[in-house]
């Protein structure tokens, strides 16, 4: 799974949970396809929560045919 599947797997079930306490839940990819001139960004989705808490899923390493090897927490453009 590429992290756009993952990012918009994730984004379309956590609003599906229609729950009192997620009052928002945010797309923060910054991938290949939205702009090639601002860097790749390893936040995925951010969730914002009714008592003032915020939670985010993060990607810390892709791999897989085809995926370089590259530092932590810099997803290359091969895992978009």
């Amino acid at each position: 799974m590429k992290l756009n599947e993952l990012a918009d797997w994730l984004d379309e079930r956590l609003r599906a949970l229609d729950h009192d306490e997620i009052t928002e839940v945010v797309d923060m990819r910054r991938g290949v396809e939205l702009s090639p001139d601002v860097a790749y960004n390893h936040v995925l989705i951010r969730v914002n929560f009714a008592n003032g808490g915020t939670g985010a899923v993060q990607v810390m390493q892709t791999s897989g045919p085809g995926i370089p090897d590259h530092r932590d927490f810099q997803p290359p453009k091969q895992g978009w």
